[in-house]
């Protein structure tokens, strides 16, 4: 049991020590808008890594003559498998899936539009699923260039169920 114990225990220390930490940020295009993106990557392996990212968007869902602006504001939580490598490891797609939550902000709290329509939905709590891909060019061993690309699957919004981010921005990492 001793001896069982310490192998797992030297397996996890390991893990921890020899994986790289990475954050990233972005700007770009969102559902009719615009958006940030920041997030918090953990590399599990060579093939895969955990990634925490927080996702702000600023929207219009338009609705025949009607432009109702939103924002949404969501925590997700997902694991990205690395797809394609170049040979010396400069340029990396990766794709990824995980579980979101969030908050949608609905015209800024109000229920009645600029023109007098009445709005039914109500801003809420939001959650669901994500889908996202990255694109990474690296131009040292602490920097690389980052594209983004985020689909939020919001099973509860009041203005519908996808919600869509696509962004450029710059990536560090610490070790």
């Amino acid at each position: 049991m001793n001896k069982t114990f310490c192998i797992v225990i030297m397996l996890a220390v390991q893990s921890v020590v020899f994986s790289q930490v990475s954050f990233g940020i972005s700007g770009g295009y969102a559902t009719n808008g615009f958006g940030a993106h920041a997030s918090y990557n953990y590399d599990l392996n060579d093939s895969g890594y955990f990634q925490i990212n927080l996702l702000a968007t600023d929207n219009k869902d338009k609705k025949e003559t009607l432009d109702v602006p939103y924002r949404t504001i969501g925590l997700n939580a997902a694991y990205f498998y690395n797809l394609f490598k170049s040979y010396n490891n400069r340029f990396v797609t990766s794709i990824g899936a995980g579980a979101s939550g969030g908050y949608e902000i609905i015209n800024n709290g109000n229920n009645i539009l600029e023109n007098g329509s009445v709005i039914v939905g109500n801003s809420s709590i939001v959650y669901g699923g994500v889908i996202g891909s990255e694109i990474k060019y690296y131009l040292s061993d602490t920097v690389a260039l980052l594209g983004v690309h985020n689909t939020n699957l919001y099973v509860n919004s009041d203005l519908g169920v996808a919600s869509f981010y696509m962004g450029l921005g710059i990536k560090f990492y610490i070790k």
